[in-house]
């Protein structure tokens, strides 16, 4: 038999657990030691012994005596009566919240054939039965039981073969104050403003600008002045903070081309675009008319509030469809009221040249890459569209505020959400396609 391979017996026999002070383990080493030398010729039974009984105590956390063990310099010591479990079972409130929202929010993966019902109790009145995999947002947990959200409202699962736990962590952060522009992005910017452009303010913004004097920089005070306190009125959300966003106003197209170009090619498409986490937006007058640029200057502004109102990023159905809500209706003497389509008639005959209906489930479980990709696309439009429906309607639109008002606390923003807000089964998804299209049809009669 090969000798047992044992190194460092003399660190380990010499190490700060001090084992020879261990009196009551003596005679078992050297008893060990002597069994187990017999096919060891590379070291002495009592250091043989040591090792092993090291290597017990250590592993079973044996209270062998270890002496001289000096405590951690940051551990708090135990108040009379106090355990370490109940200092554990103390532990700051904030602190286990803290915890928890790490770990992620808990959700359910369910397969097909999963049968949500009305209470924890198995033998309860069945309220779906799901014919797809889904993966639902958890409520509350009774033992095996889970009661989920779906679209169309809420139900309990039992824990089974066909169900499995998840932690899934937000990646919506909530609402924000405004931050100011970085000194690099407004050098960027002056490098294409003729002459540098000039420094003025636009109500609570820095505007930089190349404009000379003209009725919209009046405008964009006026506009801009308002524009926190028409949100929380149409939306039913209080942005937080004031804003501290510089607005970037380009006179010509071919300046503007040239500075979005360092913001991407994403932005080069557009008349104008915000960055909220940067604290500025840019935008063009170019040979647009007086009453196009204000309707895109406050649906960029109100890119820049929704982060303070709402967190970011939004799913881009919902931000630009309130960005438009209050964009569309603007005009340079004032904010007007959502009325119909007033404003967006354009955007929703091309939501009409569309053959199939609406598809909203689809727009609205959309992520940021995937939302408008293919030029043909009509999500932009639909989105749009839809905003301006639910807020069409005081039912819906009251609906829809507490749905907003769920974001703003760090509730889901997905279609289940909103489905569950507005009362809508999953199976009528279709049927308010429909609905919106009716609506669209009327609209524009």
């Amino acid at each position: 038999m090969e000798p047992y391979a044992l190194t460092s017996l003399t660190a380990i026999s010499d190490s700060p657990y001090k084992f020879d002070n261990i009196l009551p383990m003596r005679p078992l080493a050297w008893l060990t030691g002597r069994v187990l030398a017999k096919n060891s010729s590379q070291a002495r039974p009592s250091q043989v012994g040591k090792v092993l009984v090291c290597a017990l105590c250590l592993a079973g956390s044996l209270a062998c005596g270890v002496g001289d063990r000096k405590p951690k310099a940051d551990a708090k010591p135990a108040a009379a009566g106090e355990t370490t479990s109940s200092r554990k079972r103390a532990e700051d409130p904030a602190t286990k919240a803290s915890k928890k929202k790490k770990r992620g929010e808990l959700h359910l993966k369910v397969e097909q054939g999963v049968v949500l019902r009305t209470e924890p109790d198995p033998s309860s009145r069945a309220v779906r039965i799901l014919d797809q995999p889904q993966v639902l947002r958890v409520l509350e947990r009774r033992q095996d039981a889970y009661r989920v959200a779906y679209a169309g409202g809420t139900g309990w699962v039992q824990r089974g073969t066909k169900t499995r736990e998840l932690r899934i962590l937000a990646t919506r952060s909530p609402p924000q104050a405004s931050v100011a522009v970085d000194p690099e992005v407004l050098a960027r910017a002056r490098r294409h403003l003729d002459g540098g452009g000039r420094e003025l303010s636009c109500g609570p913004y820095t505007l930089l600008t190349d404009l000379g004097s003209s009725p919209l920089l009046e405008a964009c005070g006026r506009l801009a002045s308002r524009l926190d306190q028409a949100y929380a009125r149409r939306y039913g959300i209080q942005p937080k903070g004031k804003p501290r966003e510089t607005l970037i106003l380009f006179r010509n197209q071919q300046n503007f081309r040239a500075f979005a170009a360092t913001d991407g090619p994403a932005a080069t498409g557009y008349a104008g675009h915000a960055r909220g986490a940067d604290g500025y937006l840019a935008l063009v007058v170019g040979d647009q008319p007086p009453e196009r640029v204000v309707q895109t200057l406050v649906h960029e502004i109100t890119h820049l509030i929704s982060r303070r109102a709402l967190g970011a990023p939004l799913p881009r159905w919902l931000s630009e469809g309130l960005a438009d809500g209050l964009g569309d209706p603007a005009t340079p003497t004032g904010l007007g009221p959502i009325q119909g389509l007033a404003g967006a008639e354009a955007v929703a005959r091309r939501v009409l040249e569309i053959q199939e209906l609406p598809d909203l489930r689809r727009v609205v479980g959309l992520d940021g890459r995937s939302f408008d990709r293919d030029a043909r696309a009509r999500d932009y439009e639909q989105g749009a569209v839809f905003v301006r429906f639910l807020m069409s309607d005081p039912e819906r639109a009251r609906s829809f505020k507490a749905y907003l008002k769920g974001i703003a606390d760090g509730n889901s923003d997905g279609p289940e959400a909103l489905a569950e807000h507005l009362g809508l089964p999953a199976v009528d998804w279709s049927a308010l396609d429909g609905e919106v299209r009716a609506w669209l049809g009327k609209q524009l009669r």
